[in-house]
């Protein structure tokens, strides 16, 4: 609290220890003076309240090629896609079936676009193979802490459906399978500039 420029009185530490016991993960407690003492998952931090960085979504207008850079949470992503035409499911030579942590493909006959690559916002829920769950409760099963959850990409269709979260969970909506035009997304940190 000195090292922040704060100091507790018998209340606020109280109340802090308190804390340490019952709060939950994603938990905070205001020790005044802009001063926050934060539990994610089994971390304690204090903390100085933190200014907002500023967001900018990327963009997937439609079927075809092309690029664009995401600024989530302070941490800069690059989206590539491209697409291919798959017939009885198989890709043709040229195309690319794999799944990796920072690609994924969707039959673009059954996502509504444009798509968009932003961050997580409180609510937001993803249909799965065995119901829907919101992202709050996919991040605290894949260990994700609270501070790192705004820098995680997300990716939405046009209705505002979680389609993807990279290195988290895959919606069933949109799945590559028939004969159509798939699209394939690529998401990765960008390279410094």
């Amino acid at each position: 609290m000195r090292r922040l420029g704060g100091g507790l009185h018998d209340t606020g530490t109280r109340l802090a220890v308190e804390f340490t016991k019952a709060g939950a993960s994603g938990g905070k407690l205001s020790l005044g003076g802009g001063i926050w003492f934060r539990r994610d998952l089994e971390r304690l931090r204090v903390v100085r309240g933190e200014v907002p960085l500023p967001e900018r979504p990327a963009s997937v207008p439609g079927p075809g090629e092309g690029k664009d850079r995401a600024m989530l949470g302070g941490q800069a992503y690059d989206v590539v896609w491209d697409v291919a035409r798959t017939v009885g499911g198989e890709v043709p030579r040229g195309g690319s079936g794999e799944t990796t942590q920072g690609a994924q493909s969707f039959a673009a006959g059954l996502v509504a676009f444009p798509l968009t690559v932003r961050s997580w916002r409180p609510g937001d829920r993803m249909r799965l193979a065995y119901g829907s769950k919101k992202l709050k409760k996919l991040f605290l099963e894949a260990r994700v802490p609270t501070d790192d959850r705004s820098r995680i990409p997300v990716l939405v269709d046009a209705a505002g459906s979680v389609l993807w979260v990279p290195g988290v969970a895959r919606s069933v909506e949109g799945v590559p399978g028939g004969d159509g035009i798939e699209i394939h997304i690529h998401i990765t940190h960008a390279e410094s500039d």
